[in-house]
Order: structure tokens, then sequence, then C-alpha cells
């Protein structure tokens, strides 16, 4: 059975960030298709859960939770946790952060 993926408020306004981001930096068109990119991300994760590498930080909540390389993206990573009913998008970052910084706080 396939899960449902869900994302956190802040996966949504991380996603916002950069897609507006992209929208004004790059072009509308790199926007969309880092919009695609994170739509064909969830069903590749929904589809396979476990993928990723795992990353463990010091919160107890974030135990078990994967990292998955956007497609296209490279440098953009989706931060998931999965249980029995779903999947929760937690964050979408640029892996460039300070990740242990965003996650530990």
């Amino acid at each position: 059975m396939i899960k449902r993926v869900v994302f956190s408020p802040e996966a949504i306004d991380d996603t916002d960030k950069i897609i507006d981001f992209l929208d004004e930096n790059a072009s509308p068109t790199v926007a969309l298709r880092f919009y695609d990119a994170i739509q064909k991300s969830a069903i590749t994760i929904a589809e396979t859960p476990g993928v990723g590498a795992l990353r463990d930080f010091d919160r107890i909540a974030l135990r078990g939770m994967r990292m998955y390389v956007i497609n296209e993206f490279p440098n953009h990573l989706i931060f998931y946790l999965e249980n029995k009913e779903v999947i929760e998008v937690i964050r979408v970052l640029d892996g460039r952060r300070d990740l242990p910084e965003l996650f530990n706080r």
C-alpha cells in the first residue's frame, strides 16, 4: 500500500520560499521545474518508503528522519519521517545551509 505524503507547514513555507527565489532569480520556468521535481520526489518517497539517507539530529522527535535529494536540484533536500499512516515531509531545504543548527534548535 502506498502511503500518503503530507507536508508540514514548515515544509510548505520552505517550498514557497525556494520557488519565489527561483522565480525572481532564475526564471519562472525553473521555479515550475522545481515544483514539479518536488511532486515527483514525493511520489518516489511514497512508492519507496525508506529511500534516502538516515539523518539523525539531537532532537528525539526527529529520530529516523530521512533525507532525499530532489531530482534535477541536487542542492535541495527533502527531510521526512515515516509512520504507520503517512509520510510527513518535515522540511525542504538547500543542503548548503547549516542543517544541524536548523534541526537541533
